[in-house]
Order: structure tokens, then C-alpha cells, then sequence
């Protein structure tokens, strides 16, 4: 039987019957500036963990260390963060299309 526990502002964190962590980090992208074509991304973890990501056009990249990312239209943004227990979030992709202009 697994329990959850809350983390305050990071959200909650799902443990095993003995208190070690058993659940995958959860990680969330946030906005963080947009200028003409391209869009300054940061990475967010629900809780102490390593975030590795990768910006490409064709979905295919490897993600390596980091936390943040500029990205620009018609490219993807791949994630997933590690947590110090080593649980994995499984691998996830963010696209990015072209602005679409309103007549």
C-alpha cells in the first residue's frame, strides 16, 4: 500500500508503506518569456529531483541535464526528471506549433 505525502508548494509525493519514496517526480513546463518567434521554457519538479530535456524539430532528441530550455516554433520540447530515490517520470514531448494570426 502506497501513502501520499505533502510537499507544500511542490505538490504531493507518493511513498511506500515503509516512507521511502515510490513515485515518479512530476514535471510541469512554465512559461517564463516570449519574444517574437521564440518562447524561454522552465522546467518545474514536484520534488528533488534531476530534469533533463531537449529541443528539437523531429520529436527524437536525447534529453541531457537542464532545467530550462528556449524553444521556437515547429520544434518539440522532450522531458523527464529523475528523483533521488531514482524513480523515473516517463519521457514526455511539448509542441510547439507556429502562431496562428486572426484576421
Amino acid at each position: 500500500v502506497s501513502q501520499s505525502r505533502y510537499l507544500g508548494t511542490r505538490g504531493w509525493e507518493t511513498t511506500g508503506t515503509d516512507g521511502e519514496d515510490s513515485g515518479a517526480p512530476i514535471t510541469s513546463i512554465s512559461t517564463t518569456s516570449r519574444i517574437s518567434s521564440k518562447t524561454n521554457i522552465t522546467l518545474t519538479v514536484n520534488e528533488t529531483a534531476t530534469t533533463y530535456s531537449c529541443v528539437d524539430t523531429t520529436n527524437t532528441c536525447t534529453p541531457s541535464e537542464a532545467s530550462s530550455q528556449t524553444v521556437y516554433p515547429g520544434s518539440y520540447l522532450r522531458y523527464y526528471s529523475v528523483d533521488t530515490a531514482t524513480n523515473e517520470e516517463s519521457l514526455k514531448s511539448q509542441y510547439f506549433g507556429f502562431p496562428v494570426k486572426c484576421n
